[in-house]
């Protein structure tokens, strides 16, 4: 073999002996240098889109945008702008205060609603799959009845 040595190495370190010790070889080679070509073998794994989420907030039993959840459409706008044609999912939800039918409408007509104000801000309503889950789905799990901020709320999902 040229150009590349084999060296011989004792099981047991530190010890010199004219025994023969079962030994294990290593090659070492010289480096060679990388040619375009080999760059050009290399494979890339496609990138990781993360998953971005916008929420949106109501007061307990509205429908109506606050200018706190305004900005957040805004910003959600704007990443889908940034983000090229992709498809979004806008989904309603309340708390579980009310009866299942009327959450269910409530959280419907919010979902509606956020996805009115992201088609004035330039969305196209064909990029959206709108939904409303009422009370299904709590961020904050309570019992029946029970008022909580977190729960009333539309989420806005970018794949």
């Amino acid at each position: 073999m040229t150009g590349c040595s084999v060296i011989r190495v004792s099981p047991v370190s530190g010890t010199t002996s004219t025994r023969p010790w079962p030994s294990t070889s290593i090659t070492v080679t010289s480096p060679r240098k990388i040619r375009p070509s080999d760059l050009l073998r290399t494979s890339v794994a496609p990138p990781i889109l993360a998953r971005k989420v916008f929420l949106v907030f109501f007061d307990w039993d509205r429908d109506t945008i606050t200018p706190e959840g305004r900005a957040i459409i805004g910003q959600a706008a704007d990443a889908w702008r940034a983000g090229g044609n992709v498809t979004i999912q806008v989904t309603g939800y309340t708390d579980a205060s009310g009866s299942a039918g009327y959450n269910q409408r409530l959280s419907e007509r919010r979902a509606n609603n956020v996805a009115s104000a992201l088609a004035q801000a330039g969305v196209p309503r064909q990029a959206m799959v709108v939904s409303g889950r009422g009370k299904n789905d709590q961020r904050v799990p309570t019992a029946d009845g029970v008022r909580e901020p977190q729960n009333r709320r539309v989420e806005i999902v970018f794949p």
